[in-house]
């Protein structure tokens, strides 16, 4: 017993004390994301000709002009946004080059009375439009009890099967949210922008790192704590009890005889 306790105790000390170097590690790694995505997004806009579809240009910015396809529109629905139940606006953009793109337009209410209803978007009646975007992955995906049911309403797109579906030659592996509304542009010369009703709150990835960090503190705390108390109840509790032991059993010092 003399011998576990001890054990036990540096064991548990250790453990806690490596979870929290473990916290500090993701805090450093989230740390770095964050420095990477902010570096990307401070770069110069990408053209349309320079998209690849590489993970490296996720967060850049975009300003593309490319041509609407329309018959690709899907809204995918349980997408909230500012707190708001609703649907993410996906078309898919024909570039100049013949490559298309997934864009994530933007968000749009759901109808709180008729959940399949969809209000349409409007969209300049020209031949280019102009985009000013953020590359992105595709859209998340989400749980689909419904076994991926197709329809203007959905629940997630795969991107193989989108292309598929609507006849998108070289759809790029990634997506692009617009930021806001788009330009027509006639002969190069652009209109000005066409409100379309879409919100564009885009969360942006940030650093929970301060998190992480909280949590290390808490680990090393409570390694602190073990190595406290068993200091405390091995070695300071029965020192004190051994030094202060005469004095209680002969009652402590005698007051002055009278």
């Amino acid at each position: 017993m003399r011998v576990l306790l001890p054990l036990a105790a540096i064991g548990l000390a250790a453990l806690t004390a490596s979870l929290g170097f473990w916290q500090l590690d993701r805090a450093r790694q989230k740390d770095a994301i964050e420095a990477s995505v902010q570096s990307r997004g401070q770069q110069a806009p990408l053209a349309a000709a320079e998209l690849t579809g590489e993970a490296e240009q996720v967060h850049r910015l975009a300003e593309i002009e490319g041509r609407w396809l329309p018959h690709s529109t899907v809204f995918l629905e349980n997408r909230p946004m500012a707190g708001r139940a609703g649907f993410i606006v996906l078309t898919a953009l024909a570039l100049p080059d013949g490559r298309t793109v997934l864009v994530q337009r933007g968000w749009q209410a759901r109808d709180l009375r008729d959940r399949t209803l969809t209000q349409p978007v409007p969209t300049p009646d020209t031949p280019l439009v102009r985009l000013r975007a953020r590359v992105a992955p595709p859209p998340s995906r989400l749980m689909d009890f419904e076994g991926g049911a197709q329809g203007p309403i959905r629940q997630n797109v795969e991107l193989a099967a989108y292309a598929s579906e609507f006849g998108l030659p070289a759809l790029l592996p990634i997506s692009l949210q617009q930021l806001q509304p788009a330009l027509g542009c006639v002969n190069g010369a652009c209109t000005e922008p066409l409100d379309d009703g879409l919100m564009r709150a885009w969360t942006v990835v940030g650093s929970s790192a301060d998190k992480n960090r909280g949590y290390a503190v808490q680990w090393f705390s409570l390694s602190a704590l073990v190595l406290g108390l068993f200091i405390w109840f091995q070695w300071l509790r029965p020192w004190r009890q051994r030094h202060r032991g005469p004095a209680h059993e002969t009652g402590g010092p005698s007051g002055p005889s009278t």
